[in-house]
Protein backbone atom coordinates (compact mmCIF):
# COMPACT_ATOMS: atom_id res chain seq x y z
CA UNK A 1 0.00 0.00 0.00
CA UNK A 2 1.44 3.38 -0.92
CA UNK A 3 1.99 6.16 1.56
CA UNK A 4 -0.74 8.28 -0.07
CA UNK A 5 -3.34 5.50 0.17
CA UNK A 6 -2.44 4.74 3.79
CA UNK A 7 -2.68 8.44 4.68
CA UNK A 8 -6.03 8.70 2.89
CA UNK A 9 -7.37 5.70 4.83
CA UNK A 10 -6.25 7.25 8.11
CA UNK A 11 -8.04 10.47 7.20
CA UNK A 12 -11.26 8.57 6.56
CA UNK A 13 -10.98 6.67 9.86
CA UNK A 14 -10.27 9.92 11.73
CA UNK A 15 -13.27 11.59 10.08
CA UNK A 16 -15.57 8.71 11.00
CA UNK A 17 -14.32 8.81 14.59
CA UNK A 18 -15.10 12.53 14.80
CA UNK A 19 -18.61 11.97 13.44
CA UNK A 20 -19.16 9.17 16.00
CA UNK A 21 -17.92 11.44 18.81
CA UNK A 22 -20.29 14.18 17.67
CA UNK A 23 -23.21 11.74 17.71
CA UNK A 24 -22.39 10.46 21.21
CA UNK A 25 -21.95 13.96 22.62
CA UNK A 26 -25.17 15.24 21.10
CA UNK A 27 -27.23 12.36 22.51
CA UNK A 28 -26.51 13.13 26.15
CA UNK A 29 -27.41 10.71 28.93
CA UNK A 30 -29.81 8.01 27.74
CA UNK A 31 -31.13 7.04 31.19
CA UNK A 32 -32.69 10.29 32.40
CA UNK A 33 -34.83 12.72 30.46
CA UNK A 34 -34.65 16.48 30.79
CA UNK A 35 -37.39 18.43 32.53
CA UNK A 36 -39.13 19.46 29.31
CA UNK A 37 -39.75 15.83 28.31
CA UNK A 38 -43.20 14.50 29.13
CA UNK A 39 -43.36 11.17 27.35
CA UNK A 40 -42.11 7.65 27.97
CA UNK A 41 -41.91 4.84 25.42
CA UNK A 42 -42.50 1.24 26.40
CA UNK A 43 -40.15 -0.76 24.18
CA UNK A 44 -38.74 -4.28 24.44
CA UNK A 45 -39.78 -4.82 28.04
CA UNK A 46 -38.37 -1.52 29.33
CA UNK A 47 -39.57 2.00 30.04
CA UNK A 48 -37.53 4.52 28.06
CA UNK A 49 -36.39 6.68 29.73
CA UNK A 50 -36.30 4.80 33.01
CA UNK A 51 -36.34 8.08 34.93
CA UNK A 52 -38.03 11.33 33.95
CA UNK A 53 -38.12 14.64 35.82
CA UNK A 54 -41.07 17.01 35.43
CA UNK A 55 -42.53 19.97 37.32
CA UNK A 56 -45.67 19.60 39.41
CA UNK A 57 -48.72 20.02 37.20
CA UNK A 58 -47.06 18.27 34.25
CA UNK A 59 -48.65 15.40 32.37
CA UNK A 60 -46.59 12.36 31.38
CA UNK A 61 -47.78 10.16 28.52
CA UNK A 62 -46.64 6.56 28.10
CA UNK A 63 -46.87 4.86 24.69
CA UNK A 64 -46.59 1.11 24.21
CA UNK A 65 -44.31 0.87 21.17
CA UNK A 66 -43.68 -2.86 21.57
CA UNK A 67 -45.67 -5.91 20.53
CA UNK A 68 -46.32 -7.26 24.04
CA UNK A 69 -49.04 -5.80 26.29
CA UNK A 70 -47.86 -3.75 29.29
CA UNK A 71 -49.21 -1.70 32.18
CA UNK A 72 -48.03 1.50 33.86
CA UNK A 73 -48.78 0.93 37.54
CA UNK A 74 -47.64 3.16 40.42
CA UNK A 75 -46.06 1.35 43.35
CA UNK A 76 -48.23 3.40 45.73
CA UNK A 77 -51.42 2.91 43.68
CA UNK A 78 -51.58 6.58 42.56
CA UNK A 79 -52.18 5.54 38.93
CA UNK A 80 -52.75 2.43 36.83
CA UNK A 81 -53.11 2.35 33.07
CA UNK A 82 -54.65 -1.06 32.81
CA UNK A 83 -53.38 -3.23 29.95
CA UNK A 84 -51.95 -1.26 27.02
CA UNK A 85 -51.71 -2.94 23.62
CA UNK A 86 -49.27 -1.89 20.90
CA UNK A 87 -49.79 1.77 20.00
CA UNK A 88 -52.01 2.57 23.00
CA UNK A 89 -51.19 5.43 25.37
CA UNK A 90 -51.80 6.35 28.99
CA UNK A 91 -51.43 9.82 30.54
CA UNK A 92 -51.26 10.98 34.13
CA UNK A 93 -50.90 14.48 35.58
CA UNK A 94 -48.53 14.80 38.53
CA UNK A 95 -49.79 17.53 40.86
CA UNK A 96 -47.62 16.85 43.92
CA UNK A 97 -43.80 16.90 44.11
CA UNK A 98 -42.16 13.60 44.94
CA UNK A 99 -40.72 10.46 43.40
CA UNK A 100 -43.25 8.09 41.86
CA UNK A 101 -41.95 4.57 41.28
CA UNK A 102 -43.91 2.46 38.82
CA UNK A 103 -43.77 -0.90 37.11
CA UNK A 104 -45.55 -3.17 34.64
CA UNK A 105 -47.97 -5.56 36.38
CA UNK A 106 -47.51 -8.10 33.59
CA UNK A 107 -43.68 -7.90 33.66
CA UNK A 108 -42.67 -6.98 37.25
CA UNK A 109 -38.98 -6.60 36.30
CA UNK A 110 -39.95 -3.51 34.28
CA UNK A 111 -39.50 -0.62 36.74
CA UNK A 112 -39.01 3.12 36.38
CA UNK A 113 -39.73 6.43 38.11
CA UNK A 114 -41.12 9.90 37.63
CA UNK A 115 -39.46 12.61 39.71
CA UNK A 116 -41.77 15.58 40.24
CA UNK A 117 -40.22 18.87 41.33
CA UNK A 118 -42.03 21.92 42.62
CA UNK A 119 -43.41 24.12 39.87
CA UNK A 120 -41.55 27.36 39.35
CA UNK A 121 -43.34 30.09 41.27
CA UNK A 122 -44.70 32.89 39.11
CA UNK A 123 -45.58 35.77 41.38
CA UNK A 124 -46.12 38.26 38.56
CA UNK A 125 -44.30 40.86 40.70
CA UNK A 126 -41.04 41.89 39.02
CA UNK A 127 -40.29 44.73 41.42
CA UNK A 128 -38.59 44.74 44.80
CA UNK A 129 -39.53 46.81 47.85
CA UNK A 130 -36.10 48.44 48.11
CA UNK A 131 -33.02 49.01 45.98
CA UNK A 132 -30.76 46.73 47.99
CA UNK A 133 -30.33 43.11 47.07
CA UNK A 134 -29.51 40.37 49.52
CA UNK A 135 -28.53 36.76 49.00
CA UNK A 136 -32.16 35.58 49.25
CA UNK A 137 -33.47 37.72 46.38
CA UNK A 138 -35.17 35.65 43.66
CA UNK A 139 -34.93 37.00 40.14
CA UNK A 140 -37.79 36.54 37.67
CA UNK A 141 -37.41 33.73 35.18
CA UNK A 142 -36.81 35.41 31.82
CA UNK A 143 -35.86 32.22 30.05
CA UNK A 144 -32.30 33.43 29.56
CA UNK A 145 -29.67 31.25 31.13
CA UNK A 146 -32.01 28.38 31.88
CA UNK A 147 -31.34 24.72 31.20
CA UNK A 148 -32.82 25.22 27.75
CA UNK A 149 -29.47 26.68 26.68
CA UNK A 150 -27.28 23.96 28.18
CA UNK A 151 -27.35 21.91 25.00
CA UNK A 152 -25.79 24.71 22.93
CA UNK A 153 -22.14 23.80 23.72
CA UNK A 154 -22.81 20.19 22.77
CA UNK A 155 -24.48 21.23 19.53
CA UNK A 156 -21.51 23.45 18.70
CA UNK A 157 -19.09 20.61 19.47
CA UNK A 158 -21.08 18.27 17.25
CA UNK A 159 -21.12 20.84 14.43
CA UNK A 160 -17.37 21.48 14.76
CA UNK A 161 -16.71 17.72 14.67
CA UNK A 162 -18.78 17.28 11.53
CA UNK A 163 -17.05 20.23 9.85
CA UNK A 164 -13.65 18.88 10.84
CA UNK A 165 -14.61 15.47 9.48
CA UNK A 166 -15.66 17.08 6.23
CA UNK A 167 -12.29 18.81 6.00
CA UNK A 168 -10.51 15.50 6.54
CA UNK A 169 -12.47 13.85 3.77
CA UNK A 170 -11.60 16.41 1.15
CA UNK A 171 -8.51 15.57 -0.80
CA UNK A 172 -6.14 17.87 -2.57
CA UNK A 173 -4.63 16.42 -5.66
CA UNK A 174 -1.14 17.50 -6.39
CA UNK A 175 -0.34 18.24 -9.98
CA UNK A 176 1.82 15.61 -11.67
CA UNK A 177 5.47 16.55 -11.91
Amino acid sequence: MTHARRFGSLRIVAALMLVALAAVVSLGSPGTARAQDSSVDIVDFAFNPSSITVEAGSTVTWTNSGNAPHTVTAADGAFDSGELANGETFSFTFDEPGTYSYHCDIHPDMVAEVIVTEAAADTGDDTTSDDTADDDTELPDTGAGTTANHGAPYALLALASVLAAGGLLTTRRRPAR
